[in-house]
């Protein structure tokens, strides 16, 4: 399964969704943060890839599930 990771941050749910799924695209809007995760992520080459971006404009295709965790 593809799994589409809405509002990423550092990975904590990206790590372990990579670990099961086929691919995980991750997008967050915020560039240190995006950096975080290249960096946290950095063993999972090849089944992350990470889109900076708000989750609108982000320009992906079609996954199996999509995750998303907001700050309130």
């Amino acid at each position: 399964m593809t799994v589409l990771d809405i509002g990423a941050g550092n990975g904590r749910w990206t790590i372990p969704i990579a670990e099961r799924a086929k691919f995980v695209t991750a997008i967050d809007p915020d560039g240190e943060m995006a950096d975080v995760l290249r960096e946290n992520t950095k063993d999972y080459q090849g089944k992350i890839q990470i889109i900076q971006s708000s989750w609108e404009e982000a320009q992906v295709e079609t996954h199996d599930i999509a995750v998303c965790a907001a700050r309130l």
